[in-house]
């Protein structure tokens, strides 16, 4: 089993009050969750107007899926007009399968 772990932070310009900053990660992660077979929140600076700090995760029995998932997020992410994707973290590691739990 695989498990991959994003995290990104978004600078808006765009946006002038956390209403503003809620509409365009609210449209973000509803369009990514619908393309993508993921988890994804808002995991951080949930106070700034201008800044989104988002988590993704992902599980997989292969490292491929998860590969080429967050190769199209990233590109959507640095492709996206309404913001500035200031980094994009990713980790995907192997986890032991636990059984009898």
């Amino acid at each position: 089993m695989y498990v991959g772990i994003l995290i990104t932070r978004l600078r808006i310009d765009q946006a002038y009050s956390l209403k503003d900053k809620r509409q365009v990660v609210r449209s973000l992660t509803d369009r990514l969750r619908k393309r993508h077979n993921i988890s994804i929140a808002e995991v951080g600076d949930r106070d700034l107007w201008n800044i989104a700090d988002l988590g993704v995760s992902m599980v997989c029995g292969a490292r491929a899926p998860i590969v080429k998932a967050f190769e199209d997020i990233e590109t959507s992410l640095f492709d996206d007009f309404r913001f500035e994707c200031m980094y994009v973290n990713i980790d995907i590691e192997q986890e032991e399968d636990i059984h009898g739990i």
